[in-house]
Formats: C-alpha cells, sequence, structure tokens
C-alpha cells in the first residue's frame, strides 16, 4: 500500500492523534508474557500475538517507486489523522 514518507514510528502516532484530540498521549506496552496469558481468555488478543514480532523491530515501508509510477502522492499522516477524527465526529452526530 502507498504510504507518507518519511515513515513514522508508533510514539509518533500515538502522538499525533492525541494532538489533534487535544489530549495528553498516553499508552502502555505490555510484555510478550502478558499478551500471551490474556490470549488465552481472548481470541482476538491470542491472534495478534503472533504478530508481535512486526513490534519487536522497527521497519517502515516504502512506497518512492509506486508513487513515482502512478504519480500518487500519498496523504500525510497528520492530514490523515485530521480528517479520520473529523469524519469519527461527524458520525457520532
Amino acid at each position: 500500500m502507498p504510504t507518507c514518507n518519511p515513515g513514522i514510528d508508533g510514539k509518533t502516532f500515538i502522538g499525533l492523534i492525541a494532538k489533534e484530540l487535544g489530549v495528553a498521549p498516553k499508552y502502555s506496552v505490555l510484555k510478550k508474557w502478558m499478551v500471551k496469558m490474556v490470549g488465552l481468555f481472548n481470541k482476538t488478543v491470542n491472534e495478534s500475538y503472533e504478530m508481535l514480532y512486526q513490534s519487536e523491530f522497527e521497519y517502515y515501508f516504502d512506497s518512492t517507486k509506486f508513487n513515482y509510477f502512478f504519480n500518487f502522492k500519498p496523504t500525510t499522516y497528520p492530514e490523515g489523522i485530521h480528517e479520520t477524527i473529523a469524519f469519527l465526529k461527524r458520525k457520532q452526530l
């Protein structure tokens, strides 16, 4: 999928969302064994355990070739977050 460069990490993503909502960024990180324990009682969490490798190491998607080939300009992360939150607020009305 097309991505905006430069990529951002999870902490930055949470910070952008918190800023857009006007709240302080707060999050916690569960240890792998905690996720495994919760997975015993929650099927969705159990299935997400297998995907934890995505959070263990930093990696970024680079769609430079795609963007160039298709003359595509991805939405920036701040713009996308703003539009998503605005949409969700409208849907709550």
